[in-house]
């Protein structure tokens, strides 16, 4: 706004204009022109990006536009840590699922990863395999119609460093033996790696070490309330 322009609205009323005797005019139309000065900074600071004014440019600093980037890099980490997580998750409850039920074409396909090891340990058995054919036989031997369980992960602690990751799970489980007459009853703490092999997320390894179980004889009075679903 020019000057003059300005000029003209802060000059003050002259009596003869109709607002009465005693009345100070004076006060009107500066407070006019500074209402006008402050919409017009206002609109200057609310305008996006570069701002100009006559011959000249304002750019936002270079500083400024880094943090922006940075603060937008950290978001898109974050989102790409969580969303690893989320999937690591499925990957051990899809595990859990296809362990109970023994659909071993499942743990082969889309729960381990080439050249897997699992290894578990309790009070009497040390188990080891390495590669699908040995961890194929082993879940193949351990669950059958007179053999079978529950397996529960809780609590999972995951850490993830690009397109590899590791997590430690709480395992609550029973597993009925009917051939033997007896249940088990535990907890034990998993430590997985995992690995992400052609866009999904598979099980490289995993551990655990049991923290207690307790097996009782099975009362021949105990029934079963359903049919185990392994075939």
């Amino acid at each position: 706004m020019h000057r003059s322009r300005i000029d003209r609205f802060a000059r003050p009323l002259e009596p003869s204009h109709a607002l009465g005797e005693g009345v100070r005019p004076t006060l009107v139309r500066p407070a006019i022109a500074a209402m006008l000065l402050l919409a017009l900074a206002i609109g200057c600071a609310q305008g996006q990006g570069p701002r100009e004014h006559g011959s000249q440019r304002f750019d936002a600093p270079a500083d400024a536009v880094d943090s922006d980037a940075a603060r937008q890099a950290a978001r898109d980490a974050a989102i790409d840590r969580l969303t690893a997580i989320e999937d690591i998750e499925q990957l051990k409850a899809r595990f859990m699922r296809c362990v109970d039920t023994k659909d071993l074409v499942c743990l082969r396909d889309e729960v381990f990863a080439p050249g897997a090891e699992i290894v578990f340990k309790g009070a009497d058995y040390d188990i080891r395999a390495v590669g699908w054919t040995a961890i194929e036989k082993f879940y193949a031997d351990a669950f059958t119609p007179t053999k079978f369980g529950m397996h529960h992960a809780h609590t999972p602690e995951i850490s993830v460093e690009g397109e590899n990751a590791r997590g430690t799970w709480y395992l609550h489980d029973i597993f009925v033996n009917l051939e033997e007459g007896w249940t088990l009853q535990g907890s034990a703490l998993y430590d997985d790696r995992y690995a992400k092999i052609d866009g999904r997320w598979r099980i490289v390894s995993t551990t655990y070490r049991r923290l207690f179980e307790e097996t009782t004889p099975r009362d021949p009075r105990t029934k079963l309330g359903s049919k185990s679903v392994v075939d």
